[in-house]
């Protein structure tokens, strides 16, 4: 049997018709970012992207085509949202920037690393080298840059000063 959740979703779902979002564009981030130290470590965060898949689960239902920039997740959103799946916080820029010229609105929800390290190695790093190159450097608002680009109607879903703004 089904999870009740899971039922009550497909009823809502089945009665509902409303289509106000019809013929618009939503551009959504979610997610974490992982920020590679070497190939087995990184600085990260524990975000799982559910809020943001649960908006755009929610813009598709209501009518709109819905572009999902998600960082790694083991959460998927509805079959007719569209998934560009991102690892860090400069591919999640770069798909973001690829994209939001499509957008009347765009949701920035990803949990974006605060940090990334100055310099990522291709192998493992030894113990002792672990210090010494794992210094980081503060990350800058790829959400502010975005906007310097375009207007769409924007919705941040974090503190003013933390999105650069």
């Amino acid at each position: 049997m089904e999870e009740p959740e899971a039922i009550v979703a497909v009823l809502e779902e089945y009665f509902s018709t409303e289509q106000d979002y019809q013929g618009k564009h939503v551009l959504l981030t979610a997610g974490p970012t992982y920020e590679p130290i070497d190939p087995v470590r990184f600085i990260g965060n524990h975000s799982t992207g559910k809020m943001g898949i649960a908006l755009a689960n929610e813009f598709a239902r209501r009518g709109a085509e819905v572009t999902l920039i998600l960082g790694p997740s083991s959460l998927r959103p509805r079959e007719e949202v569209r998934v560009l799946p991102v690892m860090t916080a400069e591919e999640m820029l770069r798909v973001a920037e690829d994209n939001i010229g499509e957008a009347d609105i765009a949701i920035f929800a990803a949990a974006v690393a605060d940090y990334r390290p100055l310099h990522s190695s291709d192998e493992k790093l030894k113990r002792e080298e672990k210090g010494a190159r794992t210094r980081s450097q503060s990350r800058y608002s790829c959400y502010a840059r975005l906007l310097e680009a375009t207007q769409p109607i924007l919705c941040r879903l974090c503190p003013r000063e933390q999105c650069g703004l």
